[in-house]
């Protein structure tokens, strides 16, 4: 059963705000993040708070001192939210607040609020060898050997890490989701999607195999988990062994567990398995590892690790999964959801998996993390165990394969890069075709590099991991934009502090003039982002309900506008839900008093004084020239001609208005 978990296992943070008739908040609702007194495992820190009525901007003071008299940050800016990348570090407390600004002056400052972030897990150094990097200055990877993962920068310092949830991260989706698995709860959290809180936003809730789970693009969920059946020891210099312990050992007689790699299909909604596809059925046990080593493992583990499949895409648009099978050292095609064949990629024929094989020529082995490009090129990690066993090579190499496969028979070769000797890689491994045509290598060799690589091969970054086991256990990496793929904010227009109802309440105030409201929503992420929202009437008719999804670019915006249904009203209340498509745990739900002013305006009289003169004749080519940003208010009552445009005809109109009144 699919179980929707959070922080620590019990609780997912959920931005709600609701202001309605009071504007008498509690400092606990006017800061929404940090939560005071969170223990964070980032030095990313974004600030967000709720909107002030009224308020052209905020200021904003951290300090590691609860009187701030030692300021570390104090900045302004006019949104709803800051992330601050340099100033916090690990295993230190802050206290931060903010303070409204109004176009009279400063408002009050806001009560404090703390927070303190945990310990680093790594103390790395990259080496930058070009400027011609991918524009992603982040590398994520995860850690098999110790269940952890953490995210550094160029220069390898440490922003991020899994902290005391013991998560190795498996996958990165396009949309900054993290995949991977976690051994605290163990087995219900072995293939999980968290979020940067260590928040659990997805979990299949059953033993899931660490190799690989993630969201696919139907929306549900996929992952590994192991089936056993019988089958026939094979032929080997193993065999004697396995007679001694009372084995046939005969290469026909199915005596021994031959152990696979079932791949599991999840609903997202009820956590129900609703497909599978099972090796067992579709696979000859006479085809197996002969010349890597895992029959003379299988004399100590009791078992025989057939097909130990490790990655897995897939390709909704053609209804085919792509799997690949370590241990055989084949990449299968695979119809979705009959589960039939299509093609096995692999070893030739003589080498004991199987005469059917295409592309035996590759001669690649032991491979990891197979993708799809966008064109339909296959992109994996060839580990090479077989280079000296099976191919005679003088030792063994991995690298990484790009191939296009014509006619679901043959294969070419579109892109290689070998790497040296001393980075070789036993197992693990990945890489990733980055945005500017570069590639984003992860070999566990020499204690677990990562390289960015150009598309001639030249190495243009590096780090070194520093870890054993016993030449590395970095499983995956990724270039990523950013941390917190989840982060947004928004602002309403025109909203205030006004009086109705005998109150004085924060609202949106619709003039006589306009029936348009508007929201400003903002991706504070790297990532370009599906936002999907909803606007509904609670208090009145005043607007048509809807809903609908805006796609935001990487640090962007979009303006959300609605017009009134009817023009003669006092007051109603409406609620706008949005929420990242793919992060829909960081959803935003805010109810609006809307109302009705109404007042006298004289075109052209932009600072509303009673006169028409040359301060409002510069405020004109202010907004004509850019410098500054009218209002829908501004912009009717600047708009002296009415012909729907603001350009240097409204300042000669309203230079004769003026000369006129004063003639007159």
């Amino acid at each position: 059963m699919g179980m929707i978990l959070g922080k620590k296992i019990n609780i997912i943070r959920k931005y709600f705000i609701f202001i309605l008739f009071s504007y008498s908040l509690s400092p606990s609702e006017v800061l929404i993040r940090p939560i005071n007194g969170d223990l964070l495992n980032y030095t990313h820190i974004p600030f967000e708070w709720i909107q002030f009525p009224d308020a052209i901007g905020y200021n904003l003071l951290l300090s590691n001192s609860n009187e701030f008299n030692n300021v570390l940050l104090d900045v302004y800016t006019e949104n709803l939210m800051y992330i601050n990348k340099i100033s916090c570090d690990w295993s230190s407390a802050y206290h931060w607040k903010i303070q409204p600004v109004y176009i009279d002056g400063p408002g009050q400052w806001c009560e404090a609020s703390s927070f303190s972030i945990g310990e680093s897990e790594f103390d790395l150094s990259a080496d930058i060898y070009s400027d011609q990097l991918s524009q992603h200055e982040y590398t994520f990877f995860g850690d098999w050997n110790n269940d952890r993962s953490a995210v550094v920068d160029l220069e390898g310092n440490e922003i991020w890490n899994s902290g005391n949830y013991g998560f190795m991260m498996n996958h990165i989706s396009e949309y900054g989701q993290i995949f991977g698995c976690s051994q605290i709860g163990f087995p219900n959290n072995t293939g999980i999607e968290i979020n940067y809180d260590e928040e659990v936003v997805w979990s299949a809730g059953e033993y899931i195999d660490q190799h690989e789970f993630k969201q696919i693009s139907n929306g549900n969920y996929m992952g590994f988990n192991g089936s056993t059946e019988l089958g026939p020891i094979p032929f080997g210099s193993w065999t004697a062994n396995f007679q001694s312990m009372g084995f046939q050992a005969d290469g026909v007689t199915n005596e021994y567990p031959f152990s696979g790699s079932r791949l599991m299909e999840f609903d997202s909604e009820t956590g129900e398995q609703i497909w599978s596809w099972n090796p067992h059925d579709y696979f000859s046990k006479l085809e197996t590892d002969l010349y890597g080593g895992t029959w003379w493992h299988s004399l100590t583990w009791g078992s025989h690790d057939w097909t130990h499949s490790n990655a897995f895409y897939f390709e909704e648009q053609e209804s085919v999964i792509y799997i690949s099978h370590r241990h055989l050292s084949r990449i299968s095609k695979i119809a979705y959801p009959s589960g039939e064949i299509i093609w096995n990629m692999g070893l030739p024929p003589d080498l004991g998996t199987g005469d059917n094989n295409i592309c035996s020529e590759l001669e690649f082995s032991f491979q990891h993390h197979i993708t799809r490009l966008s064109n339909g090129d296959l992109l994996f990690f060839d580990n090479g165990n077989l280079d000296q066993s099976a191919f005679g090579q003088s030792e063994p190499t991995s690298r990484v394969l790009r191939i296009r496969v014509i006619d679901d028979s043959y294969c070419e070769i579109v892109w290689t890069h070998e790497l040296p000797p001393y980075l070789f890689a036993g197992g693990m491994g990945s890489v990733q075709l980055l945005n500017n045509g570069n590639y984003f290598i992860n070999s566990p060799g020499d204690g677990g590099s990562v390289l960015e690589v150009s598309p001639t091969g030249e190495v243009l970054w590096e780090i070194n991991l520093e870890m054993s086991w016993p030449n590395g256990s970095g499983y995956r990496a990724f270039r990523v934009p950013s941390i917190h793929p989840d982060l947004f904010s928004v602002i309403s227009s025109n909203y205030k502090l006004s009086d109705f109802s005998d109150t004085t309440a924060s609202a949106i105030e619709i003039s006589n003039l306009s029936n348009e409201i508007e929201f400003n929503v903002f991706n504070h992420s790297g990532y370009r982002q599906p936002y999907r929202f909803e606007l509904t009437n609670i208090l009145g008719e005043l607007f048509s309900e809807e809903m609908g999804t805006i796609e935001i670019e990487p640090y962007s915006s979009h303006t959300l506008s609605f017009e009134t249904l009817v023009e003669d009203f006092d007051q109603s209340i409406i609620n706008l839900n949005l929420y990242p498509v793919y992060h829909s745990y960081a959803f935003k739900s805010i109810d609006y008093n809307i109302v009705r002013v109404y007042f006298d305006i004289v075109i052209g009289d932009v600072n509303q004084d009673g006169a028409l003169d040359v301060i409002d004749v510069i405020l004109i080519l202010g907004f004509i020239l850019g410098t500054s940003s009218p209002a829908d208010i501004d912009f009717l009552i600047s708009d002296v001609n009415q012909d729907g445009n603001l350009d240097i005809l409204d300042v000669v109109s309203l230079v004769n208005k003026s000369l006129s009144n004063w003639e007159n």
